[in-house]
C-alpha cells in the first residue's frame, strides 16, 4: 500500500504522513488536494478526500485536530490490527487490550489513552462504521458524561438478545447537541435525530456522524402529472438543517 492509502494510527500523533498540527496546505503537500471542502456547525474547516474527512482548528492557523476514516479504508491500521479488515469483536478486543479503560458516548466507543473513537463496531451498524483520531483535550467537557463500555454482551456474548438491550441503553444518553441547532449541506451531522431544511422545509432523519444531505424541492405539478398523482423534482440545492427532534442511531425517540 502506498503512502495514501496506507495509514498507521499513532495516538495523539496523527495517521501515516498526516500529522495534527498540520496546515491545510501542509496536509496537500502531503496527500494531495482534498476532493471537497466545507463548513461544519462548529464553524470548523472539513476536507473530504475518497473515505477520509480532515478537521481544522477555527483559528488563523487551522491547525489539524480530527482524522476520520470510513469503512472502505481497508490500509487503516493500529500497530497490526487492519481497523476494518478484521472482525468487529477482535478489534475491539485488542483495541481493549491497549487501553482497558474504554467509554461508550451516543454511540461511539472512546479510548481516551489511543486517541481512537470507533462507530458502527459494537453494535453491527455497517452503514455507521468508522474510526476518528483526536487531538488530546477534544473529549475533556465529555468526560463526565462517558459511560464505561464493556464488550461482553454486546458482541458474541450468550445472550443476544440481553446484549442488544444493553447497546441500546448504553447509546441512549442525554445528548450534547441542543434543539435548534443548525448545520449545513455536506458537513457531518453531529446528532441522531429529526432535522428539517430551511429550504423547503423538509424533515429527515439524519444519523450521528453521516453526510448532511443536499435537498431537492418538488417543481410545480404539470395536468398529466396531477391527474397521476407524480411529481418531478428541481436540482439538488445545498441547505441549513435545523435540529427538531431527538432519535437514536435506529432512528427511535430517546427515552
Amino acid at each position: 500500500m502506498d503512502a495514501k492509502t496506507d495509514f498507521e494510527l499513532k495516538p495523539y500523533v496523527g495517521a501515516g504522513d498526516i500529522a495534527f498540527g498540520m496546515t491545510p496546505n501542509d496536509v496537500e503537500f502531503s496527500i494531495g488536494k482534498p476532493d471537497d471542502i466545507s463548513v461544519n456547525h462548529l464553524n470548523q474547516r472539513v476536507e473530504f478526500r475518497s473515505f477520509m474527512n480532515l478537521g481544522y482548528s477555527t483559528d488563523e492557523e487551522q491547525n489539524l485536530i480530527h482524522i476520520g476514516f470510513g469503512r472502505q479504508m481497508e490500509g487503516v491500521r493500529f500497530k497490526d490490527i487492519f481497523i476494518f479488515i478484521e472482525s468487529d469483536k477482535v478489534v475491539l478486543q485488542k483495541l481493549i487490550d491497549e487501553d482497558p479503560q474504554p467509554f461508550l458516548y451516543l454511540g461511539f466507543v472512546v479510548f481516551l489513552k489511543l486517541g481512537i473513537a470507533l462507530t458502527g463496531f459494537h453494535d453491527n451498524d455497517i452503514s455507521q462504521k468508522a474510526v476518528t483520531q483526536f487531538v488530546r483535550g477534544a473529549w475533556d467537557k465529555r468526560i463526565p458524561k462517558l459511560m464505561p463500555f464493556k464488550i461482553e454482551g454486546i458482541i458474541g456474548g450468550m445472550d443476544t438478545d440481553k446484549g442488544q438491550k444493553l447497546a441500546d441503553k448504553q447509546t441512549k444518553i442525554a445528548p450534547t447537541v441542543e434543539l435548534g441547532t443548525t448545520i449545513q449541506t455536506g458537513t457531518v451531522c453531529p446528532q441522531s435525530g429529526i432535522w428539517q431544511a430551511t429550504v423547503g422545509e423538509e424533515k429527515l432523519f439524519l444519523p450521528e456522524g453521516g453526510n448532511v444531505p443536499y435537498v431537492r424541492l418538488k417543481l410545480p405539478q404539470t395536468l398529466a402529472q396531477k391527474m397521476a398523482g407524480k411529481f418531478s423534482y428541481g436540482n439538488a440545492e445545498e441547505t441549513t438543517w435545523v435540529l427538531r427532534e431527538y432519535r437514536d442511531k435506529s432512528g427511535k425517540p430517546l427515552a
